[in-house]
């Protein structure tokens, strides 16, 4: 079998055609949870649809689909090349795209080979200048390292986690949290702790700021890390897991995607009502991160549908463990939902009152309305 050079450099744009007629019959990248289970139901593959003209997310795919970066090509002085695959993966990685054109694919793998962090990474926005990364590349670990370092991350039943002199520690209660040295905490005026959630970091090879992807991060620190790992080893586990819950949705549940943040609540009371030992409605707000594949509303609320059971539970959980309103001592369990309305900004807001029932017994009589 002929053995054909690695293409070093650019693809010139001379042999574009060439390079997409063999990326276009020949490339497909596998993507499985288990590498070794053939039969893994949760296996999809990229390739390109001769439909759409485009390389695209394909979920059912056989035993027998196989990653092929092998792409030669003649070039236009009629010498055999193959492009890169180690670079052509790693572009697919830094991507995380659902559905591009080949000769997007191509532009991007051109900006790899020559190092072009600007273009590569312009659309991939959180806001003006900030970049949300789904692969942490090398140039970027030591800066990503700095800002994380030091860092309350989330927060686990009644402990808080996250990086501290370079490790990972779970079981961090309020009282040693503001000893410790975190550097994104703070105090708010009901002395709860609060922590900056947006760290961003920026590389002298790139214009931009970058941050991580907040619900994947946090998912990696719950479920990943154990006490005292590394840095090191959080950015491989990010790299893995950013790639495969992006594409895949494996090694978690699809409710971790769709629940971003959960607000704390805001406890009010009506004009009329000035006993400051009693609240009236309590509203929470959570934001929705992911809302399946579809731009279209309606069937993003179909979707989002049959997960609300799963979200007002866990927004049932928030509330509960929040201190303030613990000082009003009644058991979570005794608030009923009396609204929730889905915006159209993605976010659920939640509208919470005493059960009517109960409101009876707590007011002293029959038939009393707020």
């Amino acid at each position: 079998m002929k053995n054909v050079p690695i293409l070093k450099g650019i693809i010139k744009e001379k042999d574009f055609n060439s390079v997409l007629s063999s990326l276009e019959k020949n490339f497909i990248y596998v993507i499985r949870d288990n590498e070794e289970d053939e039969e893994d139901p949760q296996s999809c593959c990229l390739k390109f649809n001769r439909k759409t003209k485009k390389i695209e997310l394909i979920n059912k795919i056989t035993k027998k689909d196989k990653t092929n970066l092998n792409i030669q090509y003649v070039n236009n002085d009629w010498i055999d090349y193959k492009l890169d695959p180690v670079i052509l993966e790693k572009t697919f990685r830094i991507l995380s795209y659902r559905s591009l054109t080949s000769k997007l694919l191509l532009k991007k793998y051109n900006e790899m080979v020559e190092n072009d962090w600007n273009s590569l990474y312009r659309n991939l926005a959180r806001g003006t200048n900030i970049r949300v990364l789904y692969y942490i590349d090398d140039i970027f670990c030591d800066s990503c390292k700095n800002a994380y370092d030091n860092c309350i991350l989330g927060r686990k039943n009644d402990y808080y986690y996250g990086f501290l002199h370079g490790k990972f520690v779970s079981k961090v209660n309020k009282k040693d949290a503001t000893k410790l040295g975190f550097v994104n905490i703070d105090l708010d005026s009901d002395g709860e702790l609060t922590y900056n959630k947006l760290i961003y970091f920026t590389s002298n090879s790139c214009i931009y700021g970058f941050t991580l992807h907040g619900s994947i991060m946090r998912y990696i620190l719950k479920n990943s890390m154990k006490e005292g790992d590394n840095l090191d080893r959080f950015i491989d586990v990010y790299n893995e897991s950013a790639f495969r819950r992006y594409w895949l949705h494996t090694n978690f549940k699809t409710i971790d995607l769709v629940i971003g943040k959960i607000e704390k609540p805001i406890i009010s009371r009506y004009p009329e009502n000035d006993n400051e030992d009693t609240f009236d409605y309590i509203q929470m707000i959570v934001n929705i991160s992911y809302l399946g594949s579809s731009d279209e509303r309606n069937k993003q609320v179909n979707f989002l549908k049959k997960y609300i059971p799963k979200i007002t539970e866990e927004v049932y959980e928030k509330l509960g463990k929040d201190q303030r309103f613990k000082k009003f001592n009644i058991p979570v369990n005794l608030l009923e939902v009396t609204k929730c309305t889905f915006t159209n900004d993605k976010r659920l807001f939640y509208i919470f009152e005493i059960k009517k029932d109960v409101e009876k017994i707590l007011s002293g009589y029959e038939g009393e309305k707020r």
